[in-house]
C-alpha cells in the first residue's frame, strides 16, 4: 500500500510536489517550456531552474529615487530623456 504524502499546514508550501520535476542539474528545455505560466522570473541555466526574486520594497523606493533624479537632470539640461523601453536615452 502507497503512502499518502501530505503538507497540512496551512500557509506552508506544498514541498512535496517537488518529486513531480526534474531535479537540479537535470531539467531539460522540454521540461523548462512545460512549466506553467507565472508573473515570476524563472531561467533555465545548465540544467538548473533559476528563480529571480522579486524586488524588495527598498529596491523600488532606491529605482524610483534614481529615475526621478536622472530623469530631472535630463530634463533640467535638455540632454535627453527617460525611455522605458530603453533605459536612459542621452541626446547627441
Amino acid at each position: 500500500m502507497t503512502q499518502a504524502i501530505e503538507n497540512n499546514t496551512v500557509g506552508q508550501p506544498t514541498i512535496e510536489i517537488m518529486s513531480l520535476f526534474p531535479r537540479q542539474g537535470e531539467w531539460t528545455e522540454e521540461a523548462y517550456f512545460r512549466l506553467p505560466e507565472t508573473n515570476r522570473i524563472i531561467e533555465l541555466s545548465e540544467g538548473r531552474l533559476v528563480i529571480t526574486p522579486s524586488p524588495t520594497d527598498k529596491h523600488q523606493e532606491i529605482v524610483g529615487n534614481i529615475y526621478f533624479i536622472v530623469g530631472n537632470y535630463l530634463l533640467k539640461h535638455n540632454i535627453g530623456k527617460i525611455q522605458s523601453y530603453k533605459g536612459f536615452c542621452i541626446q547627441s
